[in-house]
């Protein structure tokens, strides 16, 4: 969705027919409180959820870089052949030279043994072939668009509307003349409630 056509219906929810016309808020502020709604729904709930085919597996390589925005790998694939998810301390209860072992056909994946930006394969793949992930990630940042661009954003639209609440919710909150905090509640309840949606439906990060 592009975000950006939410504005207007923000504006007007705050007494201003377009932006040119508010005057206790920013478009920046708006943006602002918007990305912080997202980036604190979208690390807790599976809002934003990635499946990447694009890492080659490489022959007697074991380990492979994780996404920038990865917070947790959900599923793993070695050409199409769902791998087991399993812990270092499950390994070595395995294999005490586990980390040693020939390559083969990988049977697992590990997700601790090197750190938050790393996956390990085991065994190492005997031949070259296609890792695919299912994984959480962080949500975009939400920039206020260069005029003529749009904001779009991979992600249910209905999350937009629960940013838009967000964003009226802190609008309102915020000390000074158009300080509301009854419709502030209002709006924080109403956010509430999406959320106990999103999780239902979506369900819980890691």
């Amino acid at each position: 969705m592009d975000y950006s056509t939410l504005i207007p219906w923000l504006c007007t929810s705050l007494n201003a027919p377009n932006l040119t016309e508010l005057q206790n808020w920013t478009e920046t502020e708006l943006y602002q409180y918007s990305e912080e709604a997202l980036h604190d729904v979208g690390g807790r709930l599976l809002l934003f959820v990635v499946v990447d085919d694009s890492t080659a597996l490489i022959a007697n390589q074991g380990a492979y870089e994780l996404a920038v925005l990865h917070i947790a790998t959900i599923y793993a694939a070695a050409d199409g052949v769902t791998l087991k998810p399993s812990t270092s301390n499950e390994m070595e209860m395995l294999n005490d030279n586990w980390e040693e072992a020939a390559s083969g056909t990988p049977t697992r994946w590990i997700g601790d043994s090197l750190g938050l930006k790393l996956i390990r394969i085991y065994p190492a793949p005997g031949v070259e072939g296609i890792l695919t992930l299912v994984y959480h990630q962080h949500p975009p940042d939400l920039p206020v668009p260069e005029i003529g661009e749009t904001n779009d954003l991979k992600m249910p639209a209905v999350l937009g509307d629960y940013m838009a609440m967000k964003t009226l919710q802190q609008a309102r909150q915020r000390q000074g003349d158009a300080q509301m905090l009854d419709v502030a509640a209002t709006f924080e309840a109403l956010g509430g409630i999406y959320e106990q949606c999103f999780e239902a439906y979506y369900g819980k990060g890691s």
